[in-house]
């Protein structure tokens, strides 16, 4: 079902899911931080955005995260904690919930979490769309339409730059399974009810940042962390790292600063 969980490092230690992907951008990732940065740790990634590019179209996040949690078990893997960055928060909450429906316990936290509505896919629309030379109408935010418009932006694009024939259809396979992959996952995401939360929650987010508690958690299961940092910034922090050390109870001296 393309539910993979990739494993990062090759510790032996106690484990922790990145719910994570690569965006448009060559910003390291949340998931390849931690692998850097929390040693003694095993640290797994869970890509949704690969996923849906290996998986048939109307695959939604529900059995997404119920295919990563049987993954986990198929494999004897009992994460210590689940992180949930930006618009996967509500993967990683889901995922946390199925873990717990097994008899798992792993900490939840979200590290700049988006709720996505219809005016984040548009904003993400309008991006790549400026990035391909676009300038033609917006479509409307359905994936028939965007998939229809970016496909046309695509062939445009290429044929501005001077392909044609067999390279014209193999560049705009590449780059058209990738923009299938990401906006299935918004608007999968998007689709999804709004996730039942009886669990601890902590929400990492930087100073001034929009980032807030899941909709639908009681006040008393949410734990907020601003973080003293630029919202850019929290992703790839030092203090995020120790942040997340704190909550597994572990020795966070070579951070000078804390929240």
């Amino acid at each position: 079902m393309g539910a993979v969980i990739e494993q990062l490092t090759d510790v032996a230690g106690p484990a922790i899911v990145a719910v994570d992907f690569a965006q448009f951008s060559d910003d390291e990732t949340v998931a390849k931080v931690l692998a850097r940065s929390m040693a003694g740790h095993s640290v797994y990634l869970a890509d949704p955005v690969a996923a849906m590019s290996v998986t048939p179209a109307g695959l939604g996040m529900a059995d997404l995260a119920g295919g990563y949690a049987a993954e986990l078990r198929r494999r004897n893997i009992e994460p210590v904690m689940v992180v949930g960055f930006c618009s996967a928060a509500a993967l990683s909450l889901l995922l946390v919930a199925e873990l717990r429906r097994l008899g798992q316990r792993p900490a939840s936290v979200l590290v700049e979490p988006a709720w996505l509505t219809d005016e984040h896919i548009a904003a993400d629309v309008r991006e790549v769309r400026e990035g391909l030379g676009a300038t033609g109408a917006a479509p409307e935010i359905s994936r028939d339409a965007v998939l229809g418009a970016l496909r046309a932006d695509v062939l445009a694009h290429l044929r501005a730059d001077g392909l044609e024939g067999e390279d014209l259809e193999l560049c705009a396979t590449v780059l058209l399974d990738r923009y299938r992959a990401w906006f299935g996952f918004m608007f999968g995401t998007r689709e999804l009810p709004v996730p039942v939360v009886d669990f601890p929650v902590t929400v990492l987010a930087g100073r001034h940042s929009p980032a807030s508690a899941p909709p639908a958690v009681a006040a008393d299961l949410c734990r907020l962390v601003r973080l003293p940092i630029e919202v850019s910034k929290v992703p790839r922090s030092d203090l995020t790292v120790a942040t997340l050390r704190d909550l597994l109870g572990e020795p966070v001296s070579a951070v000078d600063s804390w929240p």
